[in-house]
């Protein structure tokens, strides 16, 4: 009887270990994306994405339709262990006005398409770490304004207005980039006349 027992639960963890590869192997270029904005920079990436790995299979038994934003959960966590410290230190200062009025509780699918369309390097460059770990956090992934304080270590009061500059500066960023490319390619075309 112990031998069943000992044999049911090898399987079961066999087979989280499979759910959990299978998410990590079909989310991996969001995965790699998300860890390389909040980081600001996608030399320690790969490094997140291993840890996170670690933190999703050593976790406790998460069902199948919360296997994704536990993985998630997972990215987020392996990545602010990394910029805990800078994170801290902008957020123990930050008294930034918020640029714009309101601020989407969470981004919907096509949304975050269009944000991952900007790439990772004009949000790093558009935005500070605590600005980029609260608008991934927040605004990307949905976490609760308490729950985005509580993981960053930082007050409440940062999070909504890191979140809103972060938004207002990807903006920005996105159309001077697009608009720098249209006119490079339009001077292109004229030489090439």
């Amino acid at each position: 009887m112990t031998h069943l027992k000992t044999s049911s639960k090898g399987s079961l963890a066999l087979s989280r270990q499979a759910a959990i590869a299978e998410v990590f192997d079909r989310s991996s270029g969001e995965l790699r994306w998300l860890a390389t904005v909040i980081l600001g920079h996608g030399q320690d990436a790969e490094m997140c994405i291993v840890r996170a790995g670690q933190l999703a299979e050593d976790g406790g038994v998460v069902s199948q339709d919360w296997l994704e934003p536990w993985v998630m959960r997972c990215l987020v966590r392996a990545a602010i262990e990394r910029i805990r410290a800078d994170i801290q230190s902008v957020a123990s200062d930050y008294t930034r006005c918020a640029q714009l009025l309101a601020l989407p509780q969470a981004l919907n699918s096509e949304e975050k398409q269009i944000l991952r369309s900007f790439g990772s390097k004009e949000i790093c460059a558009a935005c500070d770490v605590l600005e980029r770990a609260a608008f991934i956090l927040h605004t990307y992934l949905g976490f609760s304004v308490q729950d985005c304080a509580l993981l960053l270590e930082c007050r409440r009061s940062v999070i909504e207005p890191a979140c809103i500059n972060a938004l207002h500066k990807i903006l920005q960023a996105g159309y001077a980039s697009r608009l720098a490319s249209e006119n490079f390619a339009g001077c292109r075309s004229r030489e090439a006349r």
